[in-house]
């Protein structure tokens, strides 16, 4: 009666013996040709193989896709499993080795709440920044040595803000020796910029800013300083990386309570100030 297939897979039938097909364990009788079909006529999606190729092939993309778009966490690199990215956040722990001083970054989501510096022969800690809230950062440099360009690039990735501020060539490259300030984030550049005895340039982020911050030689510390018309002009503007907001002057309703008021409500006591040898 020549060859017949299944109605439901379309698997080839050998009629002899047979009333269950092997492949999907459709039932029909060989004597009545309208439980089967006389052509395989029928996409493989049908057949139980197929399905079975399809979805791994389908499992095996959304994988792809999930660890490229980083909806599947993953580690950075083969080289680093504790560091980890997810949903375009790091996760974990990045170690660098910025010029010859071996250090480490610590990650959660978009942005580091602590970051170290070590002494390349002895391994001694050079430096350590924490966040322990958004304007609440502990910078310790334990010993000299401990280079301006890493303590800034550290302090840039844990405020998500900016200052609006440049920095001279002038000043010194490296820590003169141990100092150490806990506040809000006004207190540690500020603390930076002593120690280290750079020059800072203002410029505008927003054309319509009224503004700057500047460094206060006999305040020894960052403050702003409202501008005119006449003076906001001759200001370059400059765009802030990423978006970041202009951090607001100390007092203000956007700035909140600073770390370093102790009459702010809910603070503690006042941080040590900045010292040096």
């Amino acid at each position: 009666s020549g060859v017949r297939y299944c109605r439901g897979c379309r698997y080839e039938l050998m009629l002899r013996d047979m009333t269950v097909c092997p492949e999907c364990g459709r039932a029909f009788d060989p004597a009545d040709n309208s439980t089967t079909l006389p052509s395989p006529r029928l996409s493989p999606l049908r057949t139980r193989t197929g399905r079975r190729v399809t979805w791994a092939v389908m499992l095996t993309l959304l994988m792809v896709v999930g660890v490229m778009h980083s909806v599947i966490p993953r580690p950075v690199s083969l080289d680093n499993w504790q560091l980890w990215q997810w949903m375009y956040g790091l996760y974990g722990v990045a170690h660098t080795n910025w010029g010859s001083q071996p250090g480490k970054v610590y990650w959660w989501g978009d942005r580091a709440y602590k970051a170290e510096r070590f002494h390349p022969l002895t391994g001694d800690l050079l430096w350590r920044l924490e966040r322990h809230a958004d304007d609440d950062l502990h910078l310790r440099v334990a010993s000299a040595g401990a280079r301006w360009s890493d303590l800034v690039g550290a302090f840039n990735l844990m405020k998500r803000s900016v200052f609006g501020v440049r920095f001279g060539r002038d000043g010194l490259d490296a820590s003169a020796g141990p100092f150490e300030v806990r506040g809000s984030r006004v207190d540690v550049l500020s603390a930076l910029v002593r120690h280290f005895q750079v020059k800072v340039e203002p410029h505008r982020v927003d054309p319509d800013q009224r503004y700057v911050w500047v460094y206060d030689e006999v305040a020894e510390r960052m403050v702003t300083v409202d501008l005119t018309q006449h003076e906001a002009a001759e200001l370059p503007v400059v765009q802030a990386p990423g978006g970041w907001p202009l951090i607001p002057p100390p007092g203000s309703a956007a700035a909140g309570p600073q770390a370093s008021d102790p009459g702010a409500p809910g603070s503690a006591s006042p941080p040590p100030a900045a010292s040096a040898p």
